[in-house]
């Protein structure tokens, strides 16, 4: 299947799908968690050891993108990503990892459905401190044309983060996550941002959809203590497991005691021979500070979108 065909047999399945209608998702709940009467919130008191998790299935139309979304919560917040998801599509698997808050943020999770049929789900647990989680609202959707072309960055202006950004984890190499959601009340909308106290390393956000051949922006609003340096890069890495070269774009932009936009594009390849991870169609943005140069600097308005167009 050419590209081309690719996405016109994409477009048209979402077109059979018709606006973002939940899939049925079964969800098997075992000790230690338990579940609420109305089977929409699932709760953990988590003694720190094993791996106790949520059993998910979800039967997927073949070539189409979906989001999984969820609401969490943690009876104490943490700045690691102590939470996963297990994701098998094909028979391949791959694990996501989030950091848990200590009040309701929405979460979320993309996945190509590639030949269709069953994909499982499961929300798990890692090994640490004990505590209580809540997990409810778990649903899956298709994600529409529309929605490539308005916003698949989760939260992208940390209104419904509580603590810590809940889709986002530090970069590889980074010591300690260095990011926080603060009250922000000089921003242009909103009561939050993100500050993000960059040293070594930097944050990256959730895998997000992309369709092969079609220009990406990420896009972003940010304002620094000092005028300094950011790295800002869109990045394809296969969840399921890193093949062939490494497609991506970098830049390096300045920011500015002043909130300005920034804006990074670039077009997807289609060759996906030279870059199989894109076989995945899935893409992520990161940030990165100056090496020697620690500083804080703050987000906000963040979009990762498909720019309209031929």
């Amino acid at each position: 299947m050419t590209p081309l065909t690719q996405t016109l047999y994409t477009l048209a399945v979402f077109a059979i799908c018709g606006t973002a209608m939940a899939e049925g998702l079964k969800v098997a709940a075992t000790p230690p968690w338990t579940m609420a009467k109305d089977q929409k919130l699932y709760t953990l008191d988590y003694s720190g050891q094993g791996y106790p998790g949520l059993s998910c299935t979800v039967e997927v139309k073949p070539d189409t993108y979906y989001k999984l979304g969820w609401k969490m919560r943690c009876s104490a917040p943490e700045s690691e990503a102590s939470f996963a998801l297990g994701i098998e599509v094909d028979g391949r698997r791959r694990f996501d990892s989030y950091v848990l808050t200590d009040g309701w943020s929405d979460y979320a999770a993309y996945f190509h459905s590639a030949k269709g049929g069953e994909v499982k789900l499961r929300p798990y647990a890692n090994p640490g401190q004990p505590k209580t989680i809540a997990v409810k609202d778990l649903e899956v959707t298709p994600v529409t044309p529309e929605t490539f072309r308005r916003n698949l960055l989760p939260d992208g202006d940390f209104e419904l983060s509580s603590g810590v950004p809940a889709n986002w984890r530090k970069t590889w190499g980074t010591t300690t996550n260095p990011a926080v959601v603060v009250s922000s009340q000089d921003f242009l909308s909103g009561e939050k941002s993100l500050e993000v106290a960059f040293a070594k390393g930097g944050l990256q956000s959730v895998q997000m959809p992309v369709v092969l051949g079609k220009e990406v922006e990420f896009k972003f609003w940010a304002k620094a203590e000092s005028d300094r340096a950011l790295t800002v890069s869109i990045q394809a890495w296969s969840p399921f497991g890193h093949r062939g070269e490494h497609f991506y774009k970098m830049d390096k932009i300045k920011v500015t005691p002043e909130w300005r936009e920034y804006s990074c594009e670039l077009t997807v390849s289609t060759d996906t021979a030279k870059y199989p991870d894109l076989l995945d169609r899935l893409m992520f943005v990161s940030v990165a500070g100056e090496k020697d140069r620690p500083g804080k600097v703050r987000f906000d308005g963040l979009v990762f979108h498909e720019v309209d167009g031929d």
